[in-house]
């Protein structure tokens, strides 16, 4: 410890309690930035003074607590400001202090305006340090001792609760994977709070969940998973996450969290076994009570398509067994779900049916519209979820009972080809269009035109309506796009045909990649 008297061998603090920063003392600090004192107490916040100088010995050594304290409260972000004041250094030996030790903190040099702080105060020695209060007034010194352990120190006065709002819960959730309960965490300050915990609490202060796995300090952002100790549905509304430093040593802060705010992952179909009132997030974990066991049985195997004209799509044959007679479900509403496999269209797939409760079996049949966008595979596999609703048994009403079934089929592939009776290579057994047809000639009316890379606005005047794919078939490689007065295109690189047949006396504009000489539609 030094002083600032050769004859004083103890350290000393000497100076009023009631000396006040004014509003217009702005300070300079090494690194150019203007602190006024003022403004910060005005801000609620405490002013941590550390008085020191670069070439004392026990300043050097207590200058990393010094540091480590500014870090723990926030780093001039929570409620104390750390204001290190040199006695007699130059700018660039107070920038060697700082560099060497850490010290982030505005710094006042002595031969700047850190003489002017020290008579303030009337500072008598170094290393001190001085706590003034928001209201200005001196509220504690601390001498050698204190500082070698000063964030223990400050403790006593500046409750770490109050860096509370450094800490910003970003999410809380329920993963059901690994039934956890995960907090997102942010803070700005490096390695605030050392050691924390966090448990979650119910309102009559129940432990509902808790950290396991502590981390040195909270610092940017981090995911911290608490064990569940009891199931998410029986939770109140209000619960408290508590935040505890040192591995529960002690309670830092406090957070009051609504039930709404916590994403729930679970079974939120109030129709299923395991549903869960509290989850807000389905999951697809929700188990449908068993059909048989109120009485229905699906005949999985027994579930056929029956073929109709293809225009007619297929009757759909779904067999039930009704193994209770005590059922009366009248009117029974069947919603019959079919998911196609992917690349495959399906309309009218949801659809509803009525049974007749009674009697030992009953079959679901309804005409259903299969429309494919690809030829249908030799086997073609479909899902069928059914769902029962309006049941009731001896007075006791259910809402709903579900299955779902997985079966395959083995359909008769449609044949493709030429569907049109007017093309020449029509095929009457095709059931799928294809896009092959082919046309007789056409050159009635034909005007022959040299059109220009680009866009150009060519007639339709051909004896009779032609398919745009058909008309424009000889020019397939110079073709980009064709359009008729509607804004229809059609696109022949992705054998898209939104115009379909071009139609005399129309005009229709046409992009070619290259021009071409006696342009002619009329004779593909």
């Amino acid at each position: 410890m030094n002083t600032l008297y050769p004859l004083l061998i103890a350290f000393l603090t000497y100076g009023s309690s009631f000396a006040q920063f004014t509003s217009d003392m702005n300070f300079t600090d090494i690194y150019g930035n203007t602190v006024n004192p003022t403004s910060i107490l005005n801000e609620g916040k405490h002013i941590y003074l550390d008085f020191f100088s670069t070439s004392c010995g026990a300043c050097n050594s207590v200058a990393s607590e010094v540091a480590n304290a500014y870090e723990y409260y926030g780093a001039n972000n929570g409620n104390i400001f750390f204001l290190g004041v040199d006695y007699n250094s130059s700018i660039s030996a107070c920038l060697n202090f700082a560099n060497q030790h850490n010290s982030d903190f505005p710094i006042i040099s002595g031969q700047q305006e850190g003489i002017d702080i020290f008579n303030l105060f009337e500072q008598s020695g170094y290393p001190s340090g001085r706590l003034i209060s928001p209201s200005g007034g001196s509220e504690t010194t601390f001498s050698y001792s204190e500082i070698a352990n000063l964030t223990e120190s400050l403790s006593n006065f500046i409750s770490p609760v109050e860096n509370c709002n450094l800490i910003d819960l970003l999410s809380v959730e329920v993963n059901s994977q690994n039934g956890a309960l995960v907090l997102n965490v942010f803070t700005d300050s490096p390695y605030l709070i050392p050691y924390p915990t966090f448990t979650l609490s119910n309102s009559n202060g129940d432990l509902l969940a808790q950290e396991q796995l502590n981390y040195y300090g909270l610092s940017g952002e981090s995911s911290h998973n608490l064990q569940l100790l009891t199931d998410p549905s029986s939770w109140d509304s209000n619960l408290t996450i508590e935040l505890y430093e040192g591995m529960n040593d002690g309670l830092v802060c406090s957070f009051e969290v609504s039930l709404d705010a916590i994403e729930i992952n679970g079974c939120t179909d109030d129709l299923a076994m395991n549903y869960m009132p509290n989850a807000n997030l389905d999951d697809g974990s929700c188990i449908y009570a068993a059909c048989y066991y109120l009485g229905f049985e699906l005949l999985a195997s027994d579930i056929s398509f029956t073929e109709a004209n293809f225009g007619d799509g297929y009757t759909l044959n779904i067999p039930m067994v009704n193994h209770n007679s005590n059922w009366l479900a009248y009117p029974m509403s069947e919603t019959v779900i079919l998911n196609p496999l992917d690349g495959m269209s399906c309309e009218n797939c949801e659809f509803n049916v009525f049974g007749n409760p009674w009697g030992s079996e009953e079959t679901l049949t309804s005409n259903v519209s299969l429309n494919f966008s690809t030829p249908i595979p030799e086997d073609y596999e479909i899902q069928v979820q059914i769902y029962l609703t309006n049941l009731s048994n001896n007075g006791q009403e259910y809402e709903s009972c579900q299955f779902n079934q997985v079966v395959s089929y083995n359909l008769n592939p449609v044949t493709l080809g030429c569907t049109d009776p007017n093309a020449a290579n029509f095929n009457p057994d095709a059931g799928l269009d294809d896009g092959s047809c082919l046309y007789t000639s056409n050159n009635c009316g034909a005007i022959l035109i040299d059109i220009n890379e680009g866009w150009n606005l060519v007639g339709f005047s051909c004896a009779e309506d032609l398919d745009a794919s058909h008309a424009f078939s000889p020019y397939i490689n110079e073709l980009i796009i064709a359009k008729d007065y509607l804004g229809a295109a059609y696109l022949p690189e992705w054998n898209f045909n939104g115009i379909g047949t071009l139609e005399r006396g129309f005009g229709y504009q046409i992009k070619i990649s290259e021009a071409i000489n006696e342009f002619n539609l009329c004779n593909p």
